[in-house]
């Protein structure tokens, strides 16, 4: 005998009993089965909202799983963050959980944060970091933070271009007004005289 379920959903789970009767000796056989659900949460997406100058609320949130998943924050050196708020909501129709799982961090640490989501019966996990270089320094004004060292090497090239090319010009000019002449006619004969501001 056999019995066929799909597509599943959360509410299939549970104990399925199967009784077999035999109609000769009247004997009954029978066996129970557990049958288990498990669905994978979204891959979780990491939220930021800065609650004051350096320093930011981060919220980790994944959806569509079951069982409630497990939630955890780590640093770049693999120690464990502790989170300041667990917000977990079922969806009354379908049976699966969003969890949202907040942490406050220092926004310039120019360190990194992972959150990590378990599915604890199906053993997948998904992580998703977040790094603190992401986040600019409200304290400085924003000219300061646009213009980085890209930024002022550009500006310094273009400076020295423009000044080339002013330096060649006046060059060019001052050559040409040295060294300019002018023909003139007189009696039939040519000869070249030099212009009265460069003598």
């Amino acid at each position: 005998f056999s019995l066929s379920l799909g597509p599943l959903a959360v509410r299939d789970e549970g104990h399925y009993d199967c009784i077999i009767m035999h109609g000769g000796s009247g004997e009954v056989q029978h066996t129970r089965v557990q049958l288990e659900i498990a669905a994978n949460s979204t891959p979780p997406e990491i939220k930021v909202e800065t609650i004051r100058p350096g320093l930011v609320l981060l919220s980790c949130v994944t959806d569509r799983g079951y069982p409630m998943p497990a939630v955890n924050w780590t640093s770049a050196e693999g120690l464990n963050v502790s989170a300041s708020a667990t917000e977990p909501r079922r969806d009354p129709d379908t049976g699966l959980w969003r969890v949202t799982s907040s942490t406050r961090v220092s926004a310039h640490a120019h360190g990194s944060y992972t959150c990590t989501v378990t599915n604890t019966r199906s053993g997948h996990s998904d992580t998703v970091v977040w790094r603190a270089v992401n986040i600019p320094d409200p304290t400085k004004p924003s000219g300061q933070r646009g213009l980085g060292t890209a930024g002022i090497a550009v500006t310094s090239v273009l400076l020295v271009c423009l000044s080339l090319c002013v330096l060649v010009f006046w060059i060019k000019w001052f050559r040409n007004r040295r060294g300019s002449s002018t023909i003139v006619q007189e009696g039939g004969t040519e000869r070249e005289k030099m212009d009265t501001d460069a003598v």
